[in-house]
């Protein structure tokens, strides 16, 4: 009795598979248990735009310009904080 190898390697392919989405089903409801952060935060979309630098900050041109290239001159919202004694921006 001979066993055809190409439908061997279907089912290891379909048995990996199915392994690695598990996994990954698991690690996911464990992160989103495990979550310790709020949608609130310094950086967050709900926080107002910045409308002047952050102090000791650079412009706001030049972190559009460094931080986010690929949005440089179109009409972009940057929120901005010190969190842990360092500047942060998001956009």
């Amino acid at each position: 009795m001979s066993r055809d190898p190409r439908k061997l390697r279907s089912v290891q392919y379909w048995l990996g598979a199915s392994l690695l989405l598990a996994l990954y089903a698991l690690v996911a409801a464990l992160l989103v248990l495990e979550r310790d952060f709020t949608d609130q935060g310094p950086l967050s979309r709900h926080q107002p735009g910045l409308s002047a630098p952050l102090p000791g900050g650079v412009s706001l041109e030049t972190v559009l310009e460094e931080c986010f290239p690929e949005r440089a001159g179109a009409r972009t919202k940057v929120v901005g904080a010190e969190v842990d004694g360092r500047l942060y921006y998001a956009s």
